[in-house]
């Protein structure tokens, strides 16, 4: 149950870091643009940030993801370093509390 629960934690953890990675990288992508019509692609490829010049001299915005596939792998990147350090921390701790049944 307990591994369970720290998977799922480590999952929501890597929701969270994709989420966040995804939001840093569109926001870098905007302010990199400068007056000129542009299309910026970032994050391997997987979002864009694009403006365009429209009628009467405004500018257009459009971003989005291009590739959805990138982003479950940088999901499942997250996702497998955090339920690595769940069950590292875990190993640590059992080891912590019972250092005569390791054998020290």
């Amino acid at each position: 149950m307990k591994t369970t629960l720290g998977v799922l934690g480590a999952a929501a953890g890597a929701i969270v870091l994709t989420l966040t990675t995804v939001v840093v990288t569109l926001l870098s992508l905007m302010f990199s643009t400068g007056e000129e019509s542009v299309r910026k692609v970032g994050l391997f490829g997987s979002l864009f940030f694009e403006t365009t010049e429209q009628a009467g001299g405004a500018t257009g915005v459009s971003m989005g993801v291009e590739h959805l596939g990138v982003l479950g792998g940088v999901f499942a990147f997250y996702l497998a370093v955090l339920v690595l350090a769940v069950l590292l921390h875990r190993q640590w701790r059992l080891r912590r509390r019972h250092p005569l049944a390791q054998g020290a």
